[in-house]
């Protein structure tokens, strides 16, 4: 039997690590954050690793006709899979960057400042896309979610 499993666990002591590959504006992502959640309150002796990014790196020029349809598309399917809600409306209103890099980064300068509060963030950066009608591409949204989660915007 290895060592960890043959002695009683430390209070806070992890016996694992989960990877979360994750973006704040991956719709998947938002779909999969309750069972993200529930593994956490269901194995707390886990350590959870963030690892940021990857959905879509390139010029920071807004999504282009082909990429919003396919977007739209999955939160529907998203939507109706896992239940969680999203603002169809938002397409109405913003155009976003196709990069998801600048959204990407302020979750990273959230876990910087402070690593307790980056699932916060990361919720808040969520929020704001599918269901609060903010474009998380933007500088304003970054600053809006800090507050929210109680960082200084300055």
């Amino acid at each position: 039997m290895s060592e960890t499993l043959d002695k009683p666990l430390m209070p806070g002591e992890a016996v694992g690590t989960l990877y979360y590959f994750g973006d704040p504006m991956c719709s998947w992502c938002w779909g999969f954050k309750p069972t993200l959640e529930q593994v956490e309150r269901e194995y707390p002796e886990l350590r959870r690793v963030t690892v940021m990014g990857g959905l879509r790196r390139g010029e920071e020029t807004p999504m282009p006709d082909e990429l919003v349809t396919l977007i739209r598309g999955a939160w529907h399917r998203i939507e109706e899979a896992t239940g969680q809600p999203f603002d169809h409306d938002f397409w109405e209103l913003h155009r976003p960057l196709q990069t998801t890099v600048p959204a990407c980064r302020a979750v990273v300068a959230a876990r910087t400042l402070d690593p307790s509060r980056e699932w916060a963030y990361m919720v808040g950066m969520f929020q704001s896309y599918f269901t609060k009608l903010r474009d998380p591409s933007r500088r304003e949204t970054h600053l809006a979610v800090a507050e929210e989660t109680g960082f200084d915007p300055a």
